[in-house]
């Protein structure tokens, strides 16, 4: 029987190493996710007198007619008194029960965001951990956690607050059925991305993603295609009420809301790209002359919707310069908080989540800084100081990107892709400190 290797004198036993580490690890996390609460409940109470505008408004206004038993209330744009889709539900119906329960607070619904906040948070840090290990958890952790453009989103009453945890709950169920394969765990990822379309309509795209994940695993392809269908099967299942009750309200196919026409319109129209100050920013269109007459013609929203959706789609493949224009600019207002228009943009995102004036260049700076460091990070990886790897996980924010792209470039419809930026930027900053990732990494998942 062979000889136990001895150890080094005066070095502490494997297990007791492991031990040591496991519990430094516990109490930075936790760490983290103190920090995490105190900055945003920080936010909560230094802005008491936070007023919602423009979509939190409109989410106080559905949330106080749930609250009060009477439903997701008349529409706000179309024929006065008819029903409304405009919103997708699963947001309204949180902030609905926070103020059934604490009566009309706006401090009781933001300190819940801020709990959402911090379970984000945690989950940044799982989903960083399984990929690449313990330190690029804690980076990860830490950046998400002090990110301000994120600190200030978890105090506006938007939807986003819930779908960023719901979204990286999904890719994390994602990975864990890539390492390994359960129908339980593709039920889950199922559940998430139908909570984040039900959140957010962009969630279609983070549904695409996932299938993508599992059908690309190396597993057989009846196992692959059985989780796959359970994936998609589980979200329909969960969208399914919402799409029954639009039909039975507007008479019409309207699976999610009825938010497509109104975005799409608002960007590709003549007004858009013939402003000077607001070039290819979107123009909300019931202030646009030449849709007014939609907004009084005495149609629903489904008809609204789909009126203003192809007159975008008319304009558009009329006017492909004017889409690439668009791609080019709000890539540059989305990540370098610059182009053509960035501060029209700046300001018209940042105002509707209540942040002052004075302190959106700052936020600016640090939306900036974050695309520095990653592409550095992408830089030290092409130059195979590190590999980044698992590149399925990357898929979800380059649909999310198209997803948002030709029409939104501002701060909010970032927030979607901000995680996986965070998570980049993990990657580059703890591999840059050690030479730890490069072990972490070379793990390969199924």
């Amino acid at each position: 029987m062979p000889a136990e290797p001895a150890r080094v004198r005066g070095s502490p036993p494997r297990a007791v190493r492991r031990w040591v580490a496991t519990t430094l690890e516990d109490r930075l996390l936790l760490a983290i996710l103190a920090a995490a609460f105190l900055l945003r409940i920080g936010v909560v109470a230094f802005s008491r007198h936070f007023k919602p505008v423009a979509d939190p408004a409109d989410y106080d206004r559905i949330a106080l007619s749930l609250a009060g038993g009477h439903g997701f209330g008349a529409t706000a744009l179309a024929q006065p008194g008819s029903p409304s889709a405009l919103r997708p539900p699963l947001y309204p119906l949180l902030l609905g029960a926070t103020y059934r329960i604490a009566g009309h607070s706006w401090t009781a619904a933001r300190t819940l965001e801020a709990l959402l906040g911090v379970i984000f948070v945690l989950l940044v840090f799982l989903l960083a951990r399984r990929l690449y290990g313990r330190r690029v958890a804690l980076v990860a952790g830490a950046l998400a956690a002090v990110m301000p453009t994120l600190v200030v989103l978890n105090a506006s009453l938007l939807s986003e607050t819930l779908f960023l945890p719901l979204e990286i709950a999904a890719v994390l169920a994602g990975v864990a059925w890539r390492q390994r394969p359960s129908p339980w765990v593709a039920v889950a990822a199922g559940l998430a991305c139908g909570a984040a379309i039900l959140t957010r309509s962009v969630g279609i795209a983070l549904l695409v993603a996932i299938i993508a994940m599992i059908v690309t695993a190396r597993v057989p392809l009846r196992i692959r295609l059985r989780a796959a269908a359970l994936v998609a099967g589980t979200a329909v299942v969960l969208v399914l009420p919402w799409a029954v009750r639009n039909a039975v309200e507007l008479h019409a196919f309207v699976p999610v809301s009825t938010q497509d026409g109104p975005t799409a319109a608002g960007v590709y129209n003549r007004v858009t790209f013939s402003d000077q100050r607001f070039y290819a920013v979107w123009h909300p269109p019931f202030f646009l002359r030449e849709f007014q007459p939609l907004f009084f013609d005495g149609i629903d929203e489904a008809e609204l919707d789909s009126r203003l959706r192809r007159s975008a789609l008319h304009y558009a493949t009329a006017h492909p310069g004017d889409v690439a224009a668009a791609v080019g600019l709000n890539t540059l207002r989305l990540f370098f908080d610059a182009g053509r228009g960035h501060v029209a943009v700046r300001h018209l995102w940042y105002d509707e989540e209540g942040v002052p004036r004075w302190l959106q260049p700052p936020l600016g700076w640090v939306v900036r800084l974050l695309t520095l460091v990653v592409l550095l990070t992408l830089l030290a990886a092409a130059c195979r100081r590190f590999s980044i790897g698992h590149w399925y996980v990357w898929v979800a924010p380059l649909l999310l990107y198209a997803a948002v792209i030709p029409f939104h470039g501002g701060n909010r419809y970032a927030a979607p892709i901000t995680p996986f930026l965070i998570l980049a930027a993990g990657i580059g900053i703890a591999s840059l400190s050690s030479q730890a990732v490069p072990a972490a990494t070379s793990r390969r998942l199924r």
